[in-house]
């Protein structure tokens, strides 16, 4: 069991906000990924692998510069550098509510 004290400021803003704004919110931000599941996909792996291309690249059982080509799309895409860390805190955000919650 969580405590709700136990939550991190992310978590903690998700679950305190307006639930159908948040998810809103979170695929405007992806919308220009919406369209390519693949690439969707990619950057989900991405960051659940803590930024390591070589093993999200394994987990997607691709080549690590299959996945760095993915993932310069989503760069081009988004209009944002997978470098900022303010963007990929983002990015996790609104990846783990578009796939079922904060911790997701």
């Amino acid at each position: 069991m969580r405590w709700f004290e136990d939550l991190d400021l992310v978590a903690w803003a998700l679950t305190t906000a307006d639930p159908a704004g948040v998810q809103a919110k979170a695929a405007a931000l992806l919308a220009p990924l919406a369209d390519d599941g693949v690439l969707l996909e990619s950057l989900s792996a991405y960051l659940a692998h803590n930024l390591n291309a070589v093993r999200a690249a394994r987990a997607l059982s691709i080549h690590p510069n299959s996945l760095r080509y993915r993932l310069a799309r989503i760069e081009e895409r988004l209009g944002c550098s997978l470098q900022d860390p303010g963007t990929i805190g983002l990015l996790h955000a609104a990846v783990g509510v578009l796939r079922g919650g904060p911790a997701a």
